[in-house]
């Protein structure tokens, strides 16, 4: 039986089906709405209990948010994804009303979906925190397992 669509925030702007990634920074903007942004995405990023380790794919022609991540009403909680600088690559996470990442109605639908459908299937793209034990293991063991999944480019 299906799960019924966790609805987007009612403050979200409108502007897998799952594969990108986001961890150690926010993106946000200065003085105190900054400080309540990134207090907000730490709340946000604390309920996570579930990442799929797959890119998400919108359903419009936009680049994907990352791995999409669940708190534990199955609701999409936001994405993680790769941020590299200086030679090293972080996981940073990103919530799904966050403006940036635009997702439109049928992404949480998606998102829902392809959730249902992994855990349903069992997938060892399903990375859960009661296995890891704390999110930063999480979220490196979820990008372990998808670079180890995609095809090397070099020749």
């Amino acid at each position: 039986p299906a799960v019924a669509a966790a609805a987007p925030p009612t403050d979200a702007k409108d502007d897998d089906d799952c594969d990108d990634v986001k961890a150690a920074g926010h993106r946000g903007t200065t003085g105190a709405n900054s400080r309540r942004r990134h207090l907000g995405d730490d709340l946000a990023e604390q309920s996570i209990q579930v990442v799929l380790a797959k890119r998400f794919a919108p359903s419009r022609d936009a680049p994907s948010p990352g791995f999409p991540a669940f708190d534990a009403h199955k609701r999409l909680v936001g994405f993680y994804h790769e941020e590299s600088s200086d030679n090293s690559t972080h996981i940073v996470f990103v919530r799904a009303d966050d403006p940036a990442v635009r997702l439109d109605h049928k992404d949480w639908e998606r998102a829902t979906d392809a959730y249902e459908k992994e855990i349903q299937s069992k997938s060892d793209c399903v990375f859960t925190l009661a296995r890891y034990e704390n999110l930063e293991r999480l979220k490196e063991e979820c990008a372990i397992y998808f670079w180890s999944k995609e095809p090397f480019l070099g020749r």
